[in-house]
């Protein structure tokens, strides 16, 4: 009996309150927005890509297949069509139509979509490396394609065209080189963080070309360099727009461009070429919320890496939060933000509470308060949370105390003589802070205190010794085994302050040297011999993003930015890049390798704020298994696909698989190639709609495909 054949498309889609001193306080099968994720002809969409086609029964007596054309390059938009060659008792034969073809690519940018007959469609806007696997499930074979890109962008009311930029190119006279001022060469972003100002000194030029130049596509924008930021300002600038930086970061993930400023007179000629930088880009897009406590608007904001302007999430002004009690927010100080991004733990001032308070965080604003005013009555402090949420660490005057997280019930206090800045390891069994008590004490070493399986707190092991210098606001790795810190004298406004990263056990201990000293490439601010500035401007309160193919460490500094705010002043988020791998190595002279990049300023930000304290956590607005995206109840998935909580990839209907909650659907979750089916009960076959419960010839029946 053969099993009726359906068709279908499934679309995967230091801190107090009244003061203004800043010192006082993809789921598997499926894509976002920029990860393409279209499965066309049923075919599972693998790493951002597409598939289609229809792998029956294995092709019989064949022992190898091959793709035609291999290593094919395409435009960006533009096709290709692929031939499935398998070999069967030694002679080549066509089964293009009896294979399933699949596209993906290493990276979180869209891979185009390929359909049954192997027709690929390279995706729009964006060059890069994509992979063409075929299959009929017992042999396979796979080719590269190179999506090349090139594009013109035109920027700017100077009537800049390009034809400007045919003379003879002048990379020596130095007084009339275009200079790059910010990024800093080196610099590494994620790929999906869109809004960056490119900032350039003229050299007394009117218009520009900026190419960014890499292995995935060549970009050439053409500009006055004239932008609203930098309207106070007789130096360049042009911002990347989602399109843009799609084209340069999105062609490039994982890899890197090289950036040249060209400059012309008004009237053309001789083209003035600047020293080129190099900018790096990471493979995956780097997801999470970004919580920062906001002097100016007297709380907290929230944004994501995306955002162009971020959420006033709980704040004073000037529209102030009203929270579920109906008091309204007057200020928010230091916070806390879970790695789950669930809980929140602030110092908060309302129009009829003072305390530190433990928040629900919320989707949409304000968070909801859980506990007003059982921890303490000040209105600055800081915790942190147990990695299951339920416990919460707070300062408590010198001392560290431990509470219920929901309740507000006191536990215990640590056996310290004194702390401050706590963190709770994420995996559990420790608990890093600062041996003095008070927001920004001198003289404090970093140390830990062991959390035992009993939930009591044990012994206590040096991580820095305090020396001359103090060691405060500790944070854990997202692995638990490194600890970053600020090290510095101590107090407020202590420009000294740098970042440092110690083992989780106490190891080497190393120096952020991009991070802290990478400034302007240099121009306009004084340097040493080998690029670095003395790093004087308050580089402190590191925290980790969530998990990616690089660690990023966001933080508060008081450094330059480009030449919108070329001597600095204002604190504001910066981030770095960091590689650990790197831990360890030595230079050639014996020095340690630094595994910091230069750090880039978070553009979602006012450039007037005084911002700190930024905790990157999971987002609550995205569904997601224990840090792992996964698809949302109700939306399109495959037999591959990870369905958030305890929902399964069910069929509703022939025609569509959803994430439901269990048994939801009479049919149940659906079965993939090959697993024993039923024609009259249980899942559907959904790894294809060309695959459907078929009887065997032992009366049995499986998910096969229909395909002769």
């Amino acid at each position: 009996m053969r099993a009726l054949i359906f068709s279908a498309t499934i679309i995967l889609s230091a801190c107090q309150c009244g003061t203004a001193n800043p010192d006082t306080d993809g789921g598997a099968g499926g894509g976002d927005a920029q990860g393409g994720g279209t499965a066309t002809g049923g075919g599972s969409a693998l790493g951002g890509g597409s598939g289609g086609g229809a792998a029956g029964p294995c092709v019989a007596n064949a022992t190898a297949l091959s793709i035609s054309p291999s290593n094919a390059t395409v435009a960006a938009g533009a096709s290709q069509r692929f031939t499935a060659t398998a070999t069967v008792n030694g002679q080549p034969v066509d089964v293009t139509s009896s294979v399933t073809f699949t596209v993906r690519r290493d990276d979180d940018s869209p891979a185009g979509t390929i359909d049954a007959s192997g027709n690929f469609i390279a995706a729009a806007g964006v060059g890069g490396s994509v992979h063409v696997e075929a299959t009929d499930g017992c042999v396979s074979a796979t080719t590269d394609i190179s999506v090349t890109f090139a594009s013109n962008i035109t920027a700017g009311d100077g009537g800049v065209t390009g034809s400007e930029f045919g003379g003879t190119v002048d990379t020596t006279t130095a007084a009339s080189l275009p200079k790059v001022v910010y990024p800093h060469s080196g610099t590494r972003f994620p790929r999906n963080i869109y809004k960056v100002l490119f900032q350039w000194q003229r050299a007394g030029h009117a218009k520009f070309r900026l190419t960014f130049t890499g292995p995935g596509s060549t970009v050439q924008v053409f500009t006055d360099g004239r932008n609203a930021i930098c309207v106070n300002t007789t130096d360049g600038c042009w911002e990347a727009d989602a399109a843009a930086w799609l084209a340069i970061a999105g062609s490039n993930a994982g890899g890197e461009v090289q950036l040249v400023v060209d400059g012309v007179d008004a009237t053309g000629g001789t083209v003035f070429r600047g020293t080129a930088i190099t900018l790096g880009f990471s493979r995956r897009d780097v997801k999470g919320a970004i919580f920062y406590w906001s002097t100016t608007s007297a709380g907290i904001r929230r944004a994501t890496v995306s955002d162009n302007a971020p959420e006033p999430y709980l704040v004073g002004k000037p529209i102030p939060s009203v929270l579920s009690d109906g008091s309204s927010v007057q200020c928010v100080a230091c916070h806390t933000v879970s790695r789950s991004g669930r809980k929140l733990f602030a110092g908060t001032k309302t129009s009829i509470d003072t305390g530190l308070f433990v928040y629900d965080v919320t989707l949409a604003p304000p968070p909801s308060p859980v506990i007003t005013d059982q921890i303490a009555t000040a209105n600055k402090g800081f915790g942190t949370f147990s990695p299951d949420d339920t416990r919460v660490v707070a300062t408590v005057g010198d001392k560290l105390v431990e509470f219920d997280s929901t309740s507000g019930q006191r536990f215990v206090e640590l056996p310290l003589l004194a702390g401050t800045n706590p963190d709770w390891s994420p995996l559990g069994h420790e608990l890093a802070y600062s041996t003095k008590g008070g927001d920004s004490p001198g003289g404090a070493a970093l140390a830990s205190i062991a959390r035992g399986a009993d939930g009591g707190w044990g012994s206590i092991r040096t991580l820095v010794a305090a020396g001359t210098q103090t060691a405060l606001f500790p944070s854990f790795a997202p692995d638990g085994l490194h600890v970053a810190y600020a090290r510095g004298r101590g107090g407020h406004g202590d420009k000294t302050f740098q970042l440092w990263l110690v083992g989780a056990d106490g190891g080497m201990n190393t120096e952020l040297l991009a991070a802290n000293r990478k400034v302007n490439n240099c121009l306009g601010i004084a340097c040493d011999v080998q690029g670095n500035t003395n790093g004087q401007y308050e580089n402190s309160m590191p925290t980790w993003a969530p998990p990616g193919d690089l660690d990023w460490v966001a933080f508060n500094s008081q450094r330059p930015y480009g030449v919108v705010y070329p001597t600095g002043g204002t604190q504001q988020i910066w981030v770095a890049a960091i590689d650990r791998s790197k831990l360890g190595q030595r230079l050639p002279d014996g020095g340690v390798v630094d595994p910091s990049y230069p750090a880039f300023r978070f553009s979602f930000q006012d450039l007037a704020e005084n911002n700190h304290r930024a905790f990157w956590t999971l987002d609550v607005r995205v569904e997601q298994d224990a840090g792992v995206m996964c698809v949302a109840s109700g939306q399109a998935c495959t037999a591959n696909s990870t369905c958030c909580g305890t929902n399964t990839c069910q069929s509703p209907s022939e025609l569509v698989f959803q994430c439901l909650p269990p048994n939801s659907v009479d049919a149940g979750a659906c079965v993939r190639t090959g697993a024993s089916c039923s024609q009259t009960s249980g899942g559907q076959c959904c790894d294809s709609p060309l695959v459907a419960c078929d009887v065997q010839s032992d009366g049995g029946a499986a998910c096969m495909s229909t395909i002769n």
